[in-house]
């Protein structure tokens, strides 16, 4: 029983890092990100040191163009869930005046089971988006 324990935990702590990584991943700075493309323009392109440069300041200054637009949608976004949420609250709402208590229960139970299909799904797709690792 503990070798169990100890393995749930184990794989648990290995799951918790590899998604704080993959969220780490995608949080880079505008800084960062324009570095990023700068150094693979400068390999794909053959960039001189005055094209560099050059290359790199505009890539800087669009890449905080864009942030702004990036933290405008995120805040957007999460209004938009925070409304679908109230209206999905309502809507139940009604649907349990109206139904039996069974085809109430019943429908919270197919919402519950649609939900975690999802949510396997979003996994999954995570899974592929990493590939296969190359150790």
């Amino acid at each position: 029983m503990n070798m169990k324990k100890l393995l749930a935990g184990a794989a648990l702590l290995l799951f918790g890092m590899g998604v704080a990584q993959a969220q780490q991943g995608q949080q880079k700075t505008a800084q960062e990100r324009a570095e990023k493309r700068t150094e693979r323009m400068v390999k794909e392109l053959a960039l001189n040191a005055e094209q560099t440069e050059k290359v790199g300041n505009i890539n800087i200054r669009y890449a905080e163009k864009n942030e702004v637009i990036r933290a405008q949608r995120q805040a957007m976004a999460k209004a938009n869930k925070s409304k679908s949420a109230e209206l999905r609250e309502a809507q139940m709402e009604e649907f349990k005046a109206v139904l039996t208590s069974e085809q109430y229960e019943k429908l919270v139970a197919k919402q519950e089971a649609m939900k975690e299909r999802h949510k396997e799904k979003r996994m999954e797709k995570q899974m592929e988006m990493r590939g296969p690792k190359n150790d």
